[in-house]
C-alpha cells in the first residue's frame, strides 16, 4: 500500500512538472504585442489654398513612444488622400500629424486613418 502511494505521488509531481514546463515554453513562444493604446483625439480641418489642411491629435496611451508613418483620408473605403510621415509621440502625450488634401468636398464625411510603424491603426470620422 505504501509503495502504491509513493508511486502515485511521484506520478502527480512528474505530471505537474511536465505541465508547468509545457506552459512556460508556450508563454516564451508568444510574441509581445507591443502598444495597443493609441487613438485619435480630434481632427482640425482648415481650408488651405485650394485644398484642406487636416491636423490629427494622436494620443499615446502606451508605455513607450509610437511612431506614426502613414496617414490616409478615406471615403467609402476608397483612399482619397495619403501621406507618409515620421512623427513620434512619446508615452502619455498627444502629438500632431498633418495631411493636405485637395479632393475633399464640403458637406461630405470622411475617415482619417493613422498607422504606426508596427502596423497598428486608429480611425476617426469627420465632416468637412
Amino acid at each position: 500500500m505504501l509503495l502504491l502511494t509513493v508511486i502515485s505521488v511521484l506520478m502527480c509531481v512528474t505530471v505537474y512538472m511536465w505541465v508547468m514546463n509545457l506552459a512556460a515554453s508556450y508563454m516564451a513562444a508568444v510574441p509581445e504585442l507591443g502598444c495597443v493604446g493609441f487613438r485619435i483625439q480630434a481632427v482640425r480641418v482648415v481650408r488651405s489654398g485650394g485644398g484642406w489642411q487636416l491636423t490629427a491629435y494622436v494620443q499615446n496611451t502606451c508605455e513607450k513612444p509610437i511612431r506614426v508613418v502613414h496617414i490616409f483620408i478615406m471615403q467609402d473605403d476608397n483612399v482619397v488622400a495619403e501621406s507618409t510621415t515620421t512623427a513620434t509621440v512619446n508615452a502619455g502625450e498627444v502629438g500632431e500629424v498633418t495631411i493636405h488634401a485637395d479632393t475633399l468636398e464640403e458637406g461630405h464625411s470622411y475617415v482619417l486613418k493613422v498607422v504606426t510603424d508596427d502596423g497598428l491603426a486608429a480611425h476617426y470620422q469627420f465632416r468637412v
